[in-house]
């Protein structure tokens, strides 16, 4: 059987005895079903119209088939001021919903209210099957009636447990003979019996890089250079914060400095090692390679580009030598050309 709906109006006016503005909320006292019909405890809303009147449909709590019994919806009018603000919501009074009432409706204004046991404690009770005493309000609960054993069970069953000699079937030695809680083998307070012997190369109990999560040689071997030395066949990439941090350097054992260092720029420092370095090589700009040092060269030193500078003149490209041999010509040519490359000063004169 499904549950039967009532219509329940109410009819409010505000403070100037105009339709009042806003709602009243209707709450269940607790959740019905009637076969696989279920109503929750969830709020039902009826929202008054132009001239203060709501209407809602209410299930009710009588009939057959319905459980629990003694149903009640508790209902609040919550009002609008003129100016639109909440004034303080009314006191909740609690209602009776019959399905006899599914015929003509409720009016609310006309329904009485009824008195009724905080919703929780009510429902719990109608589940349980208990009733109040109706002369003092007692309620005569027993260890039945909410799923609880008996007094004294649980301490009973515990003082067995206690008691028992091997209450969980965990304490049997090897022969089979029942281990005493004083048995220094239960507790974890023990300093372990040295035996790492057993776990070294010919002990009983060998241990492999693997069981500890450590490398064999050969890996390791494969993974990490030694600090003697080894060799690399890929590539090596050091970043380093800026550009003027040493990327790389090295010297002698002993040395109080880097013999030689190259900088994350490319610049390229060398020194003796007992002081700082004070030679560079370094790129001053796009294909250009700059030393603030003297550079000796003892075997060949062969040009290949296409101008050239000496002594701080801007680099030229090859000059040609032009005029006649027999007159002054060719060498005042000759000494422009030598003077453009900075080779010589040109203070002749004509």
């Amino acid at each position: 059987m499904a549950l039967t709906y009532v219509e329940v109006r109410d009819h409010v006016l505000g403070p100037n005895e105009q339709p009042a503005r806003g709602h009243t909320v209707y709450l269940p006292s607790g959740p019905i079903r009637n076969g696989t019909t279920a109503q929750a405890v969830k709020p039902v809303v009826g929202v008054y119209d132009d001239t203060g009147h709501c209407t809602v449909r209410l299930a009710a709590g009588d009939d057959a088939g319905t459980e629990p019994e003694g149903l009640t919806y508790s209902a609040v009018r919550m009002v609008r001021a003129d100016d639109g603000t909440w004034l303080p919501p009314e006191t909740a009074f609690s209602i009776e919903v019959l399905a006899s009432d599914a015929a003509d409706g409720i009016d609310l204004p006309e329904r009485a209210t009824v008195d009724v046991l905080p919703t929780l404690i009510q429902y719990a009770l109608t589940v349980a099957g208990v009733e109040p005493d109706p002369a003092t309000g007692d309620v005569p609960l027993t260890a039945a009636n909410v799923g609880a054993d008996p007094a004294g069970t649980a301490s009973a069953a515990v003082s067995a447990h206690v008691a028992a000699t091997d209450p969980h079937g965990d304490r049997l030695d090897a022969a089979g003979r029942y281990v005493p809680l004083t048995d220094p083998r239960l507790g974890d307070a023990r300093t372990p019996t040295a035996h790492k012997s057993s776990h070294a190369i010919g002990g009983s109990d060998v241990l492999a890089p693997a069981d500890i999560g450590a490398l064999t040689q050969a890996l390791a071997d494969l993974r990490y250079l030694l600090l003697t030395g080894g060799t690399m066949t890929g590539s090596v990439t050091n970043n380093v914060a800026t550009a003027t941090t040493p990327a790389f350097g090295g010297g002698v054992s002993g040395d109080a400095f880097d013999r030689w260092r190259i900088l994350a720029s490319g610049t390229l420092e060398a020194g003796p090692g007992n002081v700082s370095r004070d030679v560079n090589w370094r790129r001053s700009a796009a294909n250009e390679w700059t030393t603030d040092d003297a550079v000796i060269v003892s075997l060949m030193f062969r040009h290949l580009g296409t101008t050239l500078g000496f002594y701080g003149a801007t680099a030229a490209s090859k000059p040609t030598v032009t005029g006649s041999r027999g007159g002054n010509a060719a060498l005042a040519s000759l000494l422009t050309a030598l003077s453009t490359l900075g080779l010589v000063t040109d203070s002749t004169t004509a």
